[in-house]
């Protein structure tokens, strides 16, 4: 159980954010993400607000910067974060949602997002839902405090249950050109070097045709 609370020292999330342009109040268009999933999360311990940060874009829109709205007692951002274009990352777009119902008919089973950028993909799939208890005497959330507590009851099944969140990145096509959707990283690491979608696993409606495309085949494309 020691190789399952390592594993709770991760972290990912996915979800949607706003973005303010910038006006008299602030020199930087601000955002507020909105977390669908996260690892974190546990409805015992909320998140008290939704993260907000300024942009600030590189004149050629290769990076941009992401300093915290949240000042420290400097009046510093309490945090920075710089963010990278990869290579062959300009698009097509694509991002999709997904809700699955529990037995009871709800839609509070598990969600998933898949966000394409080009030749990069990021799926996120959340963890089944009711969480598990932990008790009131836990003062703490977080993935990893929520872990280490069921560890310390010899709870495997909660360990399991909270950790089974996935968080995936990967390429669409392989370095010739062929599709292959292999996860290169991910928070289940038994799944990088596999595949996210397989044949037929799912297709594209082409809006400009009316017909339905195979996400994966054996075609090659350029990429260029």
């Amino acid at each position: 159980m020691d190789e399952l609370r390592c594993l709770a020292r991760q972290h990912t999330f996915a979800g949607y954010t706003k973005i303010e342009p910038k006006d008299a109040k602030s020199a930087a268009p601000v955002a507020t993400r909105h977390h669908a999933i996260d690892w974190n999360y546990h409805p015992k311990f909320p998140r008290a607000r939704p993260n907000r940060w300024r942009i600030e874009l590189k004149d050629d829109g290769t990076s941009f910067k992401e300093f915290s709205v949240a000042l420290d007692s400097q009046q510093q951002a309490v945090y920075m974060e710089r963010w990278a274009l990869y290579p062959n990352g300009k698009g097509p777009y694509l991002a999709l949602r997904r809700i699955t119902e529990n037995a009871g008919g709800d839609t509070t089973g598990h969600e998933s997002l898949l966000v394409i950028v080009g030749n990069h993909f990021a799926y996120a799939r959340d963890r089944a839902h009711p969480l598990p208890e932990f008790g009131s005497r836990l003062r703490a959330g977080g993935c990893a405090n929520l872990v280490d507590a069921a560890y310390e009851r010899e709870d495997r099944a909660k360990m399991i249950h909270m950790l089974d969140l996935e968080g995936s990145y990967g390429e669409v096509y392989d370095s010739s050109g062929r599709a292959s959707w292999k996860i290169k990283k991910s928070t289940l690491p038994w799944k990088e070097g596999k595949q996210l979608i397989n044949p037929n696993d799912a297709h594209f409606l082409d809006s400009r045709s009316q017909s339905y495309q195979p996400c994966f085949d054996d075609s090659a494309i350029n990429m260029s």
